[in-house]
Parts: structure tokens; sequence; C-alpha cells
């Protein structure tokens, strides 16, 4: 991923995070912005490729459309909110079958630490907990593109270094 797509998917999930934390909601906006990053992620990609991205993007967005319709039935409100449902997709496809399983268990941990900081400090039940979790989903998500840039670089480096230091014939 070149530089400028990363510092523009950076401040989509800044505004992200801060928004989904403070008003409980992510805009339409940054949601279209990552569809729109995602689809220019799939440009050089080969078709097959390209298919599965979307094919295990879906799988993520009816996977948690069916976990908020459950939780809308067995607990009486809607655990995972529509923001939240269209931001999975685009995510899937930014970082591919795997990675994106990484990141929704690590932001799912982040979510039920968020859960028992919350009902330690303000001493309510963990049921009425709100976890935002379009931010732990940002946060986690920007982290692993950070880890995915440096070991990318690093391998690069290291690929110059030994090219540097056994010259090829």
């Amino acid at each position: 991923m070149n530089l400028p797509l990363l510092l523009l998917i950076y401040g989509v999930y800044t505004a992200i995070f801060f928004s989904d934390l403070k008003h409980r909601i992510i805009p339409n906006w940054c949601n279209i912005a990552l569809a729109t990053i995602a689809l220019l992620s799939l440009v050089g990609m080969s078709f097959e490729l390209s298919v599965l991205f979307i094919v295990f993007a879906l799988f993520w967005v009816i996977t948690f459309l069916a976990i908020a319709q459950i939780s809308k039935k067995i607990v009486g409100r809607v655990s995972i909110g529509g923001g939240d449902i269209k931001m999975i997709g685009p995510l899937a496809v930014i970082h591919g079958p795997l990675n994106i399983s990484i990141v929704v268990c690590v932001s799912c941990v982040l979510g039920f630490a968020w859960i028992a900081q919350s009902t330690i400090v303000t001493k309510s039940a963990i049921r009425d907990a709100r976890v935002p979790f379009g931010s732990c989903l940002s946060l986690v998500s920007g982290t692993m593109l950070t880890f995915e840039l440096s070991k990318t670089i690093s391998e690069n480096w290291s690929i110059f270094a030994v090219q540097a230091i056994i010259p090829s014939p």
C-alpha cells in the first residue's frame, strides 16, 4: 500500500475512533471512504484473489449482521450498530482473510477489556455497558496496518542489506 493511501486510511480511522467514542456513531462518509480505499486496494490484485477478498468481506458483514440480530433477540437491544456492520466489509478487503480475523479477535478482547473497565469504574451491571466497537476496530486495524508496513519495510531493508553485503554475480 502506498503512503498517501495509508495516510488517508489513518485519517479515516482517527475520525472513526473519536466519533464512535464520543457520539457512538460511525459517520457514513467514513464508511464510504473505507469502501473506496478497499476498492482501490483491489486494483492491483488478480481476479481470483479479488473475488476471495470480497467473499470474505461478505462473510464478515453477514456474521456481524447475524450477531446484531441474535443479540437483539436475546438482550433486547442491538449490540453491534449499523456503522460497525458497514465498516467490517471494507476492513476485510483492506486486511485480507487472515488478518481481518486477527483484527476482529483482538477488537473483541479490547471490547471485553472496555466492558470490564467501565463496569469497575461506574459500578454498573455488565449488561448496561456500552462498547464503542468501531473505535476498537479502528484502533486495532490501524495498529495492524502499522505492523504490516513495518514488516514490509524490515523485509525490504533486510533484502537490501543482504544484497549490499553479498553482491549478486
